[in-house]
């Protein structure tokens, strides 16, 4: 038997991976035993794994202890220098293609035995990579304080929200000399900076909007997701504020969901898709009450680790007393 803990995870000034943070919340109020991180810069955890200097040597290693990594892209420069001499249980983000080399050498250095991952694909690319290392999928989550489920559609002044980014292939299609009804379409120009510049601002605008644009990233950044179409914390913060969302489900969200939350963009006819939804916004009130419901249920990130403690206790880890 392995008792578990989690490593305080390492959160640099002006970095906006606080979905690490959420989750490492959600690992204290299930009540997992802490190991404080240690406090060193970016830089030098840059050059940790650069260099490939973290990695477990297993026969120094605890043999009743297990830490619990958060981390993003391979483990490397989350684990360092606790892995030497203890069981590397690594929770990882943002996998994308062009880390895997990376992280398919850092999780053998590691001998990490059981590994888990936000994206499917990967966790189904590793176990093929590495038959010894089982693999689990934790689909992304939210911590769900703060955000707002707003009016019913119909009472909305935002008609169109896009958020992040700008989509050319979608936004270029928005003529509206085509849609009478889209009055307010809010979204940001290159020059702009941030549509809302902090999360009162974001929580408030996504609840007072009609529609809101939400794609994948192997839509929005092919260069960068490839082929992994996985789940987003955007689709848990428009179902929460009880927008209509406008674009493209991961299967992930469908699969785990039961229906799917979106409605699917018409590339061949946008604009008069548009003026339909907007002229008839009253007949989508159920399903964004539905999302709300169902993400109020399953959003939080409580449920994923509630669901990787479930895991790691049918393989003999335990909570440390």
């Amino acid at each position: 038997m392995k008792y578990i803990r989690v490593l305080s995870p390492y959160i640099s000034r002006g970095n906006y991976q606080f979905f690490i943070l959420w989750f490492f919340k959600s690992c204290l109020r299930q009540n997992i035993t802490v190991q404080k991180g240690l406090s060193i810069h970016w830089l030098v955890r840059l050059a940790i794994a650069k260099l490939r200097v973290s990695f477990n040597i297993s026969h120094i290693t605890f043999k009743n202890k297990a830490l619990i990594v958060l981390g993003a892209g391979y483990i490397d420069s989350f684990a360092w220098p606790f892995a030497y001499n203890c069981e590397i249980i690594p929770v990882l983000w943002d996998t994308w293609p062009k880390y895997w080399p990376r992280l398919v050498a850092s999780l053998k250095r590691h001998h990490v035995k059981y590994a888990f991952f936000t994206q499917s694909q990967v966790a189904k690319m590793i176990e093929q990579e590495i038959p010894e290392i089982k693999c689990f999928h934790l689909l992304e989550g939210i911590d769900l304080t703060g955000y707002k489920k707003g009016d019913i559609l119909e009472n909305r002044t935002i008609d169109l929200l896009e958020l992040g980014r700008i989509y050319t292939k979608f936004h270029t299609l928005i003529d509206k000399t085509q849609i009478p009804l889209l009055k307010e379409h809010l979204f940001r120009t290159p020059e702009d900076g941030l549509l809302f510049p902090d999360f009162e601002s974001l929580t408030h605008g996504l609840s007072n909007a009609k529609v809101t644009v939400c794609f994948p990233r192997c839509d929005t950044h092919p260069l960068q997701a490839k082929n992994i179409e996985t789940m987003t914390q955007r689709y848990w913060e428009c179902m929460l504020s009880r927008t209509l969302i406008l674009g493209r489900a991961p299967k992930e969200l469908i699969d785990f969901a039961g229906y799917n939350p979106v409605i699917d963009v018409d590339w061949n006819n946008l604009p008069s898709q548009i003026e339909f939804i907007l002229s008839n916004i009253r007949t989508y009130q159920n399903l964004v009450d539905n999302n709300y419901r169902f993400a109020l249920r399953y959003a939080s990130w409580d449920n994923r680790v509630k669901k990787m403690l479930s895991l790691l206790h049918e393989n003999g880890y335990r909570l440390k007393k």
